[in-house]
């Protein structure tokens, strides 16, 4: 088979063995979206980095979370603008 494809049974194999691997950012992401959903989707990255670091007490950059972030697609809501008298 491997030759068929024309690809290496080493690359084969690392392939296999890569597809057998868990996803080690999936517990952060659920905590990313428990803290998200529990703050009625108005945390940003930053908000959410603090959130983690010291509340949960995880240790997570927030370059890490704004990756997953991004990764997800989160659409924060726009604050509406605040009428004012002059």
């Amino acid at each position: 088979m491997c030759e068929f494809f024309g690809v290496s049974r080493a690359a084969y194999y690392a392939w296999v063995k890569k597809l057998a691997e868990t996803d080690p950012d999936q517990e952060r992401m659920q905590k990313i979206q428990t803290v998200y959903e529990d703050s009625h989707k108005s945390y940003g990255y930053r908000r959410i980095t603090i959130h983690l670091q010291r509340k949960l007490g995880l240790s997570i950059n927030h370059k890490a979370v704004l990756r997953l972030w991004a990764s997800w697609a989160f659409v924060r809501k726009p604050e509406s603008p605040k009428c004012t008298k002059n």
